[in-house]
């Protein structure tokens, strides 16, 4: 019988440094993704609240120029708001429950405020808008 002295063929395949790199990237790469998903979110509540706070103020503003009333004048609530209203209710993005500040005024505001502000936060600051003007 002879002796087999032949060296042991060694199978292709990844070392475990090899492999812990490629683990590390791929780590690596999701948590990347998840801090981009995370910064669509804000930009898109932001978005969100921003035109919220537009379409409100313009319901309330047709509901005014629609009963000749004047600034700071009272309104009823359910004549601009709910289901027999100009527009629902709107509610924050981040915070479904929560009305937005101001909503339980009704009062017309004066020209160049808003009527409703959002009480969210972000990393950028409150969610509101540069400017009212067009509003």
């Amino acid at each position: 019988m002879k002796l087999n002295t032949n060296k042991a063929v060694l199978k292709p395949g990844m070392t475990l440094i090899e492999l812990t790199i490629v683990i590390l990237v791929l780590i690596t790469l999701i948590s990347v993704l998840f801090i981009g998903a995370k910064a669509y979110k804000e930009g898109a509540d932001n978005a969100t609240c921003i035109l919220n706070q537009e379409q409100v103020q313009k319901a309330v503003r047709s509901h005014q120029n629609m009963n000749a009333k004047n600034d700071t004048e009272s309104f009823p609530h359910d004549e601009v708001f709910g289901a027999t209203g100009i527009i629902s209710e709107p509610t924050e993005p981040t915070e479904p429950d929560n009305l937005y500040a101001g909503m339980q005024d009704d009062v017309y505001p004066v020209v160049g405020t808003a009527y409703i502000s959002c009480t969210t936060t972000n990393g950028n600051g409150p969610h509101a808008p540069a400017s009212t003007e067009g509003w």
